[in-house]
């Protein structure tokens, strides 16, 4: 039997208020203060961006006792990606006059104290030099600076879109720092139950939280391998029960509400060409990489972590003369969520968003592979001896991490509107929420039309009636009308036009975006809905339903706008009633 390890005192979630505070006021403050710049930057109405307001379609329905469900009366469907975030989400719509607003500040305090807590777990590449406030302050300058300096986009995906990011990042943070405190002292009870709790929320939060909840209790044994297979069944029985409870109730609340297995967004977005989206999902992953290439050499050394500690136990083989290799240990358990985060990210074949929604939230753990290799493989014994210089080196490579990345990423905090790629994205949630409040107003009187939507975010969240997701991610049967197919735009390519002919709604709304009453225009010639609606707009079928024309209610045609979009023939006298009507030549 091993002895005791004397090195893993200094391993732990700290009691001491002052090494609780330091770190967290220095992460809350950088969180906070680049997350508000960037809401300035990008967001006029501050409502999140458009695929946003999918989740508060459903956290609306949910909070007003509808279930969960798109169309209120209508099917159940698991449109939104996480569970976790929509019932958060309804929380703020029951209780808040103001839920955005309230969701944006919850996710700036939770991934800034998850960001504390991430950076507590650093601590002993500090040496002792990290026991003093001092120095937990520079740790976490360091450490935070490195981190969002470099990946401007890690907060406007995780904080100001207001998607589902911000929760998922500020989990895995708080998931990764309770392993490395449970690795370390495997008996302490309250740390092992909160990281229960975590691994079982981490199944809930997103999709491939439930393979990463199940593989971080196996990756924990992996470091405790040495101190005896009762103890490791004693420190791990509790953690992953949790995880495995957290799949069976989710796995099981699915087939019972729902009636599938698998979310509708995996069978909207995924589709069944499994080479098709490998050789997409490769092609996102290297060109984060391209954008980050430091990105690189963190996966690489990873994998050499993980290969080390496959050949040697680490927490479990340190003696009185051989201090716990801490680093090993952090490089591993980082390693591990980086490698799962990017063999997620290709198994879907990535997303068309910019800024790489999917990789944004293991950013992190790549620098802490990065800061924690020099202690993995020189080992603990000769970076202990000079504890100053071990943390003087471990802030000058997260200094050279941020000002690398920052200088020649992609995106910029000087220039977050131009360089980010997501301003559109906001401005599409903003116009599609006006637009959607004057169909609220023009029908207000009578039964309200079904709407045909491409844009499935803000309009449909104001207007408030029912409709139709022609992209099938709220809607089960275009969802599983059919698997192939599958190559226009990534994740928005699940239309089916028998599905479509089987209850065509009234109006066809294609884009938010006004047109001028004295200049029509089709918006089914542009490009991207052409390759999303596979050209249907062209069959002779189409053209008999449907009919091109520009309509505005008279409050809006005083101004000359309107909407130019593709009305059911049957449909135009109704609307000829409460709107100026004029067709548009094909």
């Amino acid at each position: 039997m091993s002895a005791p390890i004397p090195a893993a005192s200094k391993w732990r979630i700290p009691r001491r208020p002052i090494e609780r505070l330091v770190p967290l006021a220095v992460c809350g403050t950088l969180v906070a203060a680049f997350s508000l710049h960037a809401l300035d930057e990008l967001s006029a109405e501050r409502i999140g961006i458009d695929d946003a307001s999918i989740y508060f379609r459903y956290a609306a329905n949910v909070a007003a006792g509808h279930g969960f469900v798109w169309n209120p009366g209508g099917e159940r469907v698991e449109g939104a990606t996480s569970f976790l975030w929509t019932l958060l989400a309804s929380a703020a719509f029951r209780l808040c006059g103001h839920p955005e607003r309230a969701l944006f500040w919850l996710n700036t305090i939770g991934v800034g104290a998850a960001a504390a807590l991430w950076v507590q777990a650093h601590r002993p590449l500090a040496g002792r030099s990290g026991r003093t406030p001092a120095w937990l302050a520079l740790l976490g300058a360091g450490l935070g600076c490195g981190w969002l300096l470099a990946s401007p986009s890690y907060l406007v995906w995780g904080v100001v879109t207001l998607m589902e990011t911000g929760a998922w990042s500020a989990l895995l943070l708080t998931t990764f720092a309770l392993a490395v405190a449970c690795a370390a002292a495997p008996r302490s009870s309250p740390r092992r139950g909160l990281w229960s709790a975590a691994l079982f929320l981490l199944a809930w939060a997103r999709p491939e939280g439930a393979a990463l909840s199940l593989a971080l209790p196996a990756v924990a044994a992996l470091l405790l391998r040495g101190r005896g297979e009762e103890r490791i069944a004693a420190a791990l029985w509790a953690p992953a029960a949790a995880a495995l409870a957290g799949n069976v109730s989710l796995f099981g609340f699915r087939r019972l509400y729902f009636g599938f297995w698998l979310p509708n967004t995996y069978y909207a977005k995924v589709g069944g060409d499994l080479p098709y989206n490998l050789e997409q999902g490769w092609s996102y992953a290297r060109a984060f990489v391209a954008a980050y290439p430091l990105v690189l050499l963190a996966i690489a050394l990873a994998a050499a972590a993980c290969l080390l500690a496959l050949s040697r136990g680490v927490a479990g083989s340190a003696s009185r003369s051989r201090p716990a290799n801490h680093g090993l240990a952090l490089a591993v358990l980082s390693g591990s969520l980086l490698l799962g985060g990017f063999a997620s990210a290709i198994w879907v074949g990535g997303d068309h968003f910019d800024g790489w929604r999917f990789l944004q939230p293991y950013w992190p753990f790549a620098l802490s592979v990065l800061v924690a290799s020099p202690s993995a493989f020189l080992g603990p014994q000769r970076l202990a001896r000079r504890g100053s210089l071990a943390a003087a080196g471990t802030l000058a490579l997260a200094a050279a991490v941020a000002a690398a990345s920052y200088l020649g990423g992609p995106v910029s905090w000087r220039d977050l509107r131009r360089t980010s790629g997501l301003h559109h994205e906001f401005q599409v949630a903003e116009y599609g929420r006006r637009y959607g409040r004057v169909l609220h107003h023009m029908f207000r009187n009578h039964a309200k039309p079904t709407l045909g939507v491409l844009v499935a975010g803000g309009l449909p969240f104001a207007y408030e009636g029912p409709c139709f997701d022609l992209l099938g991610l709220n809607d089960v049967a275009m969802a599983h009308a059919t698997r192939d197919r599958r190559r226009a735009i990534k994740g928005h390519a699940a239309f089916d036009p028998k599905t479509f002919y089987a209850r065509p709604p009234e109006i066809l709304f294609t884009s938010v975006w006004p047109c001028r009453l004295d200049r029509p225009q089709r918006n089914l010639a542009q490009d991207w809905v052409r390759s999303a609606i596979k050209d249907v707009h062209l069959e002779p079928r189409f053209r008999d339903l449907y009919v091109p024309v520009v309509f505005s209610p008279p409050f809006l045609a005083a101004g000359g706008i309107g909407f130019c979009e593709y009305v059911r023939r049957d449909y135009v006298p109704t609307l000829r009633g409460l709107a100026i009507v004029r067709e548009i030549p094909r």
